[in-house]
């Protein structure tokens, strides 16, 4: 099953049985609180409470659950916490939305886990790879102090620090990066049921793929094992590894991804991921993809697998006309010398308000998607244009979590070994997939309840950094620990889930802007700054049917082809 969870307080953090308290916070009388034994490091403890009720005015004090542990009582008296600190660590929010107990199994699995307690396990390293890669701005030992949170003050029996950065490398070198990739696909899918109201379009999921870079520190195993782009002796600042993506369109939640070195190119890498993982090609969904992907070998093996495409076509790609459609389509096909493939193509123009026509640009789709009765023409160049919120805005929303986290300003990578680099990819696409799964259930939560909104809020509308900050708020504020009760669970992802509603993207009208710098480049030829500037309203789409010759001075006459009508 490609989407997981229904709610989160049917997931169980750390494997453990959900019990312990009610959800809430506690208030105690401050006279009922004292310090027992000689002095040493203890937790205050309650008298019994008798049968005196509280009164309105009377001060109390408000304590916050931070976690259940056995008690251990001193000779002396002191009350302290039994266990181990980094046995009640989890990803807070986000854990709910991985299945139960999944880090460990996978830390047992590939032969990781330890015989004996440790500073830092690595069940705890894994964690930490996943919440430095929502917290840009903190390293190593930072973001550790932040995941652990108010555990730090509670009086342990057995004392426990924070690592420096150099534990963490060494803990991370003895973990192989099939872990991190393994517990992607765990979450990899489309976040909701592909049965939910919205998410097909004509029976089909659609779904869209693009390509992106990353920079990485620019260490020499870094530089000879990913090497960079854009200079032909590799002497770019930063080296860089470059990534595939596949998304859902209306949820943005990533069905699969492959990266490797610069020098791999896009079709290279989605030939690798379609060998990989097949099952993401298959019947059913429709893949729709840019003018730099299509390939007659890569359609090809994707049509094996029984997936559709929508892509874009460059202009020196010949689609011979054999036959036009009703609906302004026709019937083409791409071929390679022995053998074709059948497309549909449907040529258009888009005219953006206040342009006066100076912006207008020719578009060929070709779709494997023959029915022009099932999937007329206009809904195919209707649907293109989700491509750019499917992928570019989740590619940019995922390099938001990354912005300045290593050696250099905008997104890049923390670590300085490919091996570990290919952790913190795994583990940053993964977070960011988790955040999108907390918005989701947001959006389903909110539905469920008897003041739901009388429209159903799209996922589009859902912040990405909204909920990132919801996630690292409920870290550091340790709102859910390892045993944490599934009431404090429902009721923590709710009152988060409210927070994300609460900042939505605003419903805008369609925006067009020139493609040009928006700041000014630091160079005496560059051009003078000024805001780029924009126009506002829905942009016109002109089919031009086949078979009809369409002049520059908008004069058509036919080019005398037969169409089809059945």
């Amino acid at each position: 099953m490609e989407f997981y969870p229904v709610s989160p307080a049917d997931a169980i953090c750390s494997g453990q049985e959900r019990g312990g308290p009610p959800p809430g916070i506690v208030a105690v009388r401050p006279g009922d609180l004292r310090k027992p034994g000689l002095g040493g490091v203890s937790a205050l403890v309650t008298a019994p409470p008798g049968d005196r009720p509280f009164t309105s005015g009377e001060e109390l004090v408000f304590c916050h659950q931070v976690t259940v542990a056995p008690a251990v009582l001193r000779r002396s008296g002191e009350v302290q916490a039994g266990g181990w600190l980094p046995d009640h660590v989890t990803l807070g929010l986000l854990e709910a939305y991985l299945p139960a107990g999944e880090i460990e199994e996978l830390v047992e699995d590939f032969g990781c886990a330890e015989e004996r307690q440790r500073l830092l396990p690595s069940a705890m390293a894994v964690r930490m790879v996943i919440v430095m890669a929502l917290m840009p701005d903190a390293p190593a030992p930072e973001a550790m102090c932040r995941a652990v949170g108010l555990l730090l003050l509670l009086p342990w029996a057995r004392a426990w620090h924070v690592p420096g950065g150099e534990a963490l490398t060494r803990r991370l070198d003895m973990i192989p990066a099939e872990l991190f990739e393994a517990l992607f696909w765990t979450v990899a899918g489309p976040i909701e049921d592909p049965a939910e109201p919205g998410m097909l379009w004509r029976g089909l999921l659609l779904c869209a793929m693009d390509g992106f870079q990353v920079r990485v520190p620019d260490s020499p195993e870094n530089r000879e094992h990913f090497g960079s782009s854009g200079t032909a002796d590799n002497s770019s600042p930063f080296p860089q590894a470059r990534a595939v993506i596949l998304t859902a369109a209306r949820t943005k939640g990533t069905l699969g991804v492959e990266f490797g070195p610069s020098s791999d190119g896009e079709q290279t890498l989605t030939r690798r991921l379609v060998k990989s993982r097949p099952g993401l090609f298959s019947q059913g969904r429709v893949i729709l993809m840019d003018r730099n992907f299509p390939g007659f070998a890569l359609i090809k093996e994707i049509r094996q697998q029984g997936a559709h495409l929508l892509m874009r076509v460059k202009s020196d790609i010949t689609l011979p006309l054999v036959k036009a459609l009703p609906d302004g389509s026709y019937q083409s096909f791409l071929a390679d010398g022995t053998c074709c493939i059948p497309v549909r193509v449907v040529e258009y123009d888009v005219r953006v308000p206040g342009r006066d026509g100076a912006e207008d640009e020719l578009y060929a789709l070709a779709t494997t998607l023959m029915d022009w009765q099932a999937c007329p023409a206009a809904e195919l160049a209707a649907c293109y244009p989700g491509r750019w919120a499917a992928t570019e805005t989740v590619i940019g929303e995922d390099k938001s979590a990354i912005t300045d986290a290593g050696p250099s300003r905008g997104p890049i990578l923390r670590s300085t070994s490919p091996h570990q680099v290919t952790q913190e990819m795994w583990a940053w696409i993964t977070a960011t997939q988790l955040v999108r799964s907390q918005g989701c259930q947001a959006i389903a939560g909110a539905a469920s309840r008897p003041q739901a909104p009388a429209a159903p809020v799209a996922p589009a509308r859902v912040s990405f950094t909204a909920g990132r900050r919801e996630a690292v708020r409920a870290l550091t504020q340790t709102l859910l620990t390892a045993n944490v009760s599934a009431g404090a669970l429902a009721q923590a992802a709710e009152q988060a889930g409210q927070r994300v509603l609460g900042s939505l993207l605003p419903v805008r009208p369609p925006r067009h802007r020139e493609r040009r710098t928006k700041c000014r480049q630091q160079f005496p030829s560059s051009p003078p700054a000024g805001r780029v500037p924009a126009s506002a309203g829905e942009a016109v789409v002109t089919i031009y049917p086949a078979g009809q010759i369409t002049y520059a001075d908008g004069r058509t006459e036919p080019a005398h082809v037969a169409a089809d009508t059945s």
